[in-house]
């Protein structure tokens, strides 16, 4: 999160369930954009090894459905 924040965004939510689904971290960047973030931490692999194509999937979904009307 302070890598993010030192960049100039500010955190929204963390760990927000949207339905079944679950975001990790919501951010607000200065321009008014929105990003999504996955937290992995792994002790015996790298984090990249759990994020399959189903998380990938819940992830978008969870975002859409969050995503504020334009």
């Amino acid at each position: 999160m302070l890598f993010l924040c030192r960049r100039g965004a500010r955190l929204v939510h963390r760990n927000r369930r949207v339905g079944r689904d679950e975001l990790d971290l919501v951010v607000r960047w200065p321009d008014r954009s929105w990003s999504v973030a996955e937290v992995k931490t792994r002790i015996n692999a790298e984090p990249i090894e759990a994020f399959d194509d189903l998380k990938a999937t819940r992830i978008r979904r969870a975002a859409a459905k969050l995503r504020p009307p334009v």
